[in-house]
């Protein structure tokens, strides 16, 4: 998510034809990260290491830096993006996807977002389920008809 948003601004080299986004359970904004409780098992938060520090308060200039609702804006091109989440991730919290699909949509960029109701896992079985996977598939296909309709000349 993050290199297709840097590519629009012109922040990184040019990227290859994108034709969609998934974005699984991401971190997309590590304000919201910073504020989630740790899991007992984490000694440092991963975004916290992401950015080289100790921790994100502090730094929130620096952690906006590295988060995607700082970069979407109307004016910029982006491919089709489908956002899938669980409810109760342990892990990511699902504000991260419910903030960055609520910014795509108010900037008018294609997103599709799926929550999966009740689940409390950080990928796992669910994301291979028939339904997560015909989902991920139907996007693939839009994505490349879109495409290859595109560059087809009759």
């Amino acid at each position: 998510m993050m290199s297709v948003l840097f590519n629009a601004h012109g922040l990184c080299g040019a990227l290859p034809k994108i034709s969609g986004v998934i974005c699984e359970n991401g971190s997309t904004d590590l304000l919201v990260c910073a504020k989630e409780k740790l899991p007992p098992w984490m000694k440092i938060r991963p975004s916290a290491a992401l950015l080289g520090v100790d921790k994100i308060e502090g730094h929130e200039e620096l952690a906006q830096k590295a988060s995607c609702v700082m970069y979407i804006t109307e004016n910029i091109k982006l491919p089709p993006i489908l956002l899938i989440h669980s409810e109760y991730d342990p892990c990511v919290s699902v504000e991260n996807s419910r903030i960055l699909y609520e910014k795509l949509i108010t900037s008018n960029h294609d997103v599709s977002y799926y929550e999966i109701e009740g689940n409390d896992a950080h990928g796992g079985a669910v994301y291979y389920s028939d339904t997560v996977l015909d989902i991920i598939q139907g996007f693939c296909c839009d994505c490349c008809y879109a495409c290859i309709s595109k560059s087809i000349k009759l």
